[in-house]
């Protein structure tokens, strides 16, 4: 298991993957898995993109609710803490 933060606002964001999808993500074909979480107490949903932008290999976006959407984090891989726990 791996897990992979972001930071959105001033709240950290933690999706799991199992090892199979990190050595997936890591080969560059891209990948998208979503993450239900909370942030200032209202329910959001966060979409995890790899490998979908050739100048960015990590895109999060969300969106709530009210459909309110937005972009959370835009950059690299490296750029968010990536903690494995296998």
């Amino acid at each position: 298991m791996v897990e992979i933060s972001v930071q959105i606002g001033y709240e950290s964001h933690t999706l799991s993957v199992s090892s199979e999808e990190w050595n997936l993500i890591k080969s560059g074909k891209p990948f998208e898995k979503i993450l239900e979480s909370y942030y200032e107490g209202e329910s959001f949903t966060y979409e995890f993109n790899f490998n979908s932008d050739p100048e960015n290999n990590l895109i999060v976006n969300y969106y709530g609710a009210d459909l309110d959407r937005g972009e959370g984090y835009i950059g690299s891989i490296e750029g968010a803490k990536i903690e494995f726990l296998d």
